[in-house]
């Protein structure tokens, strides 16, 4: 622990309902509606640059933040839910999550994130590790969101889609560990 700096963030997370429907594309990735509010961008991660998917992930980014341009909470990094996901061949799913970076500084280092995640008190995530590799994905610069995807087997999805569609029941909380090199 004496090579890594604690940051414990704790949070009840902001739930989008989102449809992926809208075919909007944009030249322009920046998104903000006023001088006094803070401008959220994202970045795509560095290692899906130039693969099928990179064309998804701008969409999925740009869709969101058209609709939610003050995403996150100031002063903090979450982690945010949303309802896009990728299916598997063999039941499982890939949901798209964002990291939220809006702390005041850029994450330039590698970071463990601890997830729990609830459904109407069911649990879909407990203590599921994700470690970000900021040689691999890049860092990701204040004001910024970069999409992540999580990994659901059937049981899980079940529990989060199975009972209905009220992203309002869902609870996300995450510890993250940035790694002090």
């Amino acid at each position: 622990m004496k090579n890594k700096a604690l940051i414990i963030i704790v949070l009840l997370i902001i739930v989008f309902l989102v449809s992926c429907s809208t075919s909007d594309e944009r030249s322009n990735k920046s998104i903000g509606t006023s001088e006094n509010k803070i401008v959220m961008d994202y970045k795509i991660p560095n290692d899906v640059s130039g693969q099928p998917i990179e064309k998804e992930l701008k969409r999925i980014c740009e869709e969101h933040l058209k609709k939610h341009p003050d995403i996150g909470t100031p002063n903090e990094l979450q982690l945010i839910y949303t309802t896009y996901n990728f299916p598997q061949p063999d039941g499982s799913s890939a949901f798209v999550f964002f990291i939220a970076n809006r702390s005041g500084f850029d994450i330039e280092k590698d970071m463990t994130l601890k997830i729990n995640m609830t459904y109407k008190d069911k649990v879909v995530y407990k203590d599921a590790g994700y470690f970000y590799d900021v040689s691999a994905y890049g860092s990701i610069p204040n004001n910024y969101i970069t999409p992540i995807s999580l990994m659901m087997d059937k049981k899980q999805i079940e529990t989060l889609l199975g009972s209905g569609k009220n992203q309002k029941d869902v609870k996300l909380y995450v510890d993250a560990y940035i790694e002090d090199k």
